[in-house]
Formats: C-alpha cells, sequence, structure tokens
C-alpha cells in the first residue's frame, strides 16, 4: 500500500484517476490466480516464460475487462497495447493483444474452473491457497469454505471517522464522490463514514484533515469510554452538589 500511494504520487494523477489506478491494482492481486486461469487459456506461451511486465500487462488489462465494469474491454485492450510498446516490449504487443481480445470476446462465456466442489476449484475461483481451502472443508464443510472464500475476498470498507470540528459528514462524503471515492453514511455510527476503493491518502479532504481512518470497533470502544466519562464526570458533580447541600443544611442548624 505504501509503495502504491508513493507510485500515485509521483504519477500526479487526479484523485478520481488515482482512486481508478488503486482499485486496479488491488483488484489484480486479489484475484490473480484466477486470472491467471484465464490467461493461460488463450496464451499460447506459458504464463511462466512471459517476461514480468508482459505478465502484469496481461494480469492488469484482464482484471479491467473481466471483473471491472467501469472500462469498456475494446479500450482496456488498446491502453495494453500502448503500454506494452512504451514500456520497451515492442515485441510483445502483438502477443497483449491477441490474448486481450480473445479474453474480450468470451467475457460473457469464461473458460470454466475444472474440479467444482473441490479444494482446487475454490483455490482458483477465489485466489487462495488450495491447503487453506482445504483446511474450511476439512473444518466446516464446502459450503462454509466457499462463504468464507469469497467473504475475504470483497471489498472491505474502510472506516471514516469525520473530524466535526471541521467538516460534517454530507459535506465529506460529497468531497470523497468528487475525488471518486464512494462513500455512504455508517449504517449505525454517527459521524463516520464507510468507503469502497479509491486512494483515500489522495482526497483532498484527507489533506484538509476532515476525516481519520479509525476501525469501527474502535471509533465505537472510544465513544463509549467517551460516554463513561461523561457519566462520571456528572455522577462527581451531581455528587459535590448533594455534600455541599448537606454541608450548608446541617450548617444551618
Amino acid at each position: 500500500m505504501v509503495a502504491l500511494h508513493a507510485v500515485l504520487q509521483n504519477a500526479q494523477l487526479e484523485p478520481r484517476d488515482a482512486a481508478l489506478a488503486a482499485r486496479i491494482c488491488y483488484g489484480t492481486l486479489q484475484n490473480l490466480t484466477l486470472l491467471d486461469h484465464y490467461l493461460s487459456v488463450y496464451c499460447t506461451t506459458p504464463l511462466q516464460k512471459l517476461e514480468p511486465k508482459v505478465l502484469d500487462l496481461l494480469r492488469l488489462s484482464a482484471y479491467q475487462i473481466v471483473l471491472l465494469d467501469k472500462i469498456p474491454p475494446r479500450a482496456a485492450v488498446n491502453e495494453a497495447v500502448v503500454l506494452c510498446r512504451k514500456g520497451g516490449c515492442a515485441r510483445a504487443s502483438g502477443l497483449v493483444n491477441a490474448v486481450l481480445r480473445r479474453v474480450a470476446e468470451h467475457r460473457d462465456a469464461l473458460p470454466e474452473i475444472p474440479g467444482v466442489g473441490t479444494a482446487d476449484y475454490l483455490a482458483v475461483r477465489y485466489s487462495h491457497p488450495r491447503w487453506l481451502a482445504q483446511r474450511y472443508i476439512d473444518a466446516h464443510g464446502y459450503a462454509f469454505a466457499e462463504r468464507e472464500l469469497a467473504a475475504n475476498n470483497a471489498d472491505a470498507p474502510a472506516c471514516l471517522q469525520v473530524n466535526t470540528l471541521k467538516t460534517t459528514a454530507d459535506v465529506l462524503m460529497a468531497s470523497l464522490h468528487a475525488d471518486g471515492i464512494e462513500a455512504e453514511l455508517h449504517p449505525w455510527l454517527p459521524d463516520a463514514l464507510l468507503c469502497h476503493g479509491g486512494n483515500l491518502a489522495a482526497a483532498r479532504a484527507f489533506a484538509d484533515g476532515w476525516f481519520y481512518v479509525q476501525d469501527a470497533a474502535g471509533y465505537a470502544r472510544a465513544r463509549c469510554l467517551r460516554r463513561t466519562r461523561r457519566q462520571k464526570l456528572r455522577r462527581r458533580s451531581a455528587d459535590a452538589r448533594s455534600g455541599m447541600y448537606d454541608f450548608l443544611r446541617y450548617s444551618r442548624k
């Protein structure tokens, strides 16, 4: 994450473009085994024999074609060819074009993953180690294993605590949307947002100190502690008032 943030900063991208780049990067890493499965079907050269730059380009582009609906497949293919030439791998541009075009053509009917109902299938489908999938199956059954791996691959939202000294939840949410970051009000925490995707560190609201990244459980615990402290202070204040009242009442006798 730190390395990606440095690259995005050096590239000086607009916040919306930086958010998309971050999503493509993380999404590709998250689905690496699945993407390699599809690419290996359409690439006549074994993936392990491709130049690392070419393989990375194929993976990133395949993610955009197969799992991302924001970029037209034709645009993803053309951009990959251009980047291949610019990156010093012009001789591989034909291969990149051919493989990605086949992926795009079969986007709605991609090759089936073999071994349905086994750990091998789950390992490819959800890009997790086979041993982990098998351990889940042995311990809790196949249905549980699939749900767990799917949940682990889901986009975990970032919880933001609104800095109410500088802004409000609605204003912060509008600012994040303008920077290409999906945000919504937290369902049960006040002054908190849930964000999906994007590069929060590149958001203008981050530079302005409008929010803090804090896990929902930690934020809720902090609020409970603040409430407990306020209650203790109120009790002490009430006890002090009561003690003063008793002192005055008895001193008049």
